[in-house]
């Protein structure tokens, strides 16, 4: 579902993970490889290993990685 939106702000603590691929879905086929290049989105997808927060910025999964308590959720 993340990589739908726009962009994306991470914290220390964030993880991330394609679960789907554990169901024989790919739902993140067409907007994973535009993020992070097809090698990077081909290896999540099939492994469906958890990616943290310091790789999911070096990749370009996340755009912004602030501290923890920095980090809102919602207005």
């Amino acid at each position: 579902m993340a990589t739908g939106l726009d962009f994306l702000i991470g914290c220390e603590k964030s993880s991330f993970r394609f679960l789907a691929v554990n169901y024989g879905q790919l739902n993140a086929t067409w907007s994973l490889p535009t993020m992070v290049g097809w090698p990077k989105a081909k290896e999540l997808l099939y492994s469906g290993r958890e990616v943290f927060a310091d790789e999911a910025y070096h990749i370009g999964l996340i755009n912004h990685l602030v501290p923890s308590g920095e980090l809102l959720i919602g207005p």
